[in-house]
C-alpha cells in the first residue's frame, strides 16, 4: 500500500461523493449508531435484539451455535484492550474451525471504532485480491496480511488533505452522525463506492 494509491482512492471517493451519498442508507447509519451506543450497556451475549441488529447490519451468517459463540466473544472482548487482528481471528477460528476475516474485523471495529473493517467492497476499492481459497494456514496469513494493508491505507489516508475534505463533506451530508470516527466515515464511503460505478 503506497501513498500514490491512497491518494488515488481518496480522489475517486471525492469525485463520486454525490453518488456515494445518495446510496448511503441513513437507516443503516442509525442502525450502526444504535449498535455502538448499546454495546457497553447491554449483555450482547444475551440481548437477542442487539444480536439481530448486528447480524443484519454486518450480514453475520452461520449457525446459531456460531452466532452465540461470536456474541459471547464480543461481550467478553468489549472491555479489553488487546484488539490485535490475528488474535481475534484465531479466537474465532478456535471456536468454529473457519477463517472469518471479515467478521473478526467487524468485532474489533465494534469494540474500537478507530479500527477499520475488512470487507470485500473495501478489498476491491483498495485493489487488494479477494481470493479466499487455499489451506487454513494460507488463509489465516492472507487475512492478516490484507488487514495490515487496510490498516495502512487508513493510516496513510489520514495524512492526506483529501481525507479532511471527505470528513467535512460527510459531516455536512449527515450532520446527525458527525460523532462517528474518521475511520468509520471512510469505511462507509469505501463500502458504498463500489455500488456507484465509480
Amino acid at each position: 500500500m503506497d501513498s500514490r494509491l491512497v491518494a488515488d482512492v481518496l480522489s475517486e471517493l471525492h469525485d463520486n461523493l454525490p453518488a456515494i451519498f445518495r446510496r448511503l442508507p441513513v437507516k443503516r447509519l442509525a442502525q450502526y449508531d444504535r449498535l455502538q451506543s448499546l454495546l457497553h450497556v447491554t449483555d450482547v451475549s444475551q440481548d437477542a435484539t442487539y444480536q439481530r441488529d448486528f447480524a443484519d447490519f454486518y450480514k453475520l451468517r452461520g449457525s446459531q451455535a456460531f452466532r452465540q459463540s461470536y456474541f459471547n466473544l464480543l461481550n467478553s472482548e468489549k472491555t479489553g484492550n488487546d484488539m490485535r487482528f490475528e488474535r481475534v481471528l484465531g479466537a474465532i477460528f478456535e471456536r468454529c474451525g473457519q477463517v472469518h476475516a471479515s467478521f473478526s474485523s467487524k468485532l474489533i471495529a465494534t469494540v474500537n471504532a478507530n479500527f477499520p473493517v475488512y470487507d470485500i467492497e473495501v478489498l476491491t476499492r483498495l485493489r487488494l485480491p479477494t481470493y479466499a481459497g487455499g489451506s487454513v494456514v494460507a488463509r489465516l496469513q492472507r487475512a492478516a496480511d490484507r488487514y495490515k494493508a487496510i490498516h495502512r491505507f487508513h493510516d496513510l489516508a489520514k495524512h492526506e488533505p483529501l481525507f479532511s475534505v471527505l470528513v467535512t463533506e460527510f459531516n455536512s451530508g449527515f450532520p446527525t452522525y458527525v460523532h462517528f470516527t474518521g475511520t468509520k466515515k471512510l469505511d462507509l464511503l469505501l463500502w458504498q463506492s463500489n455500488r456507484t460505478g465509480a
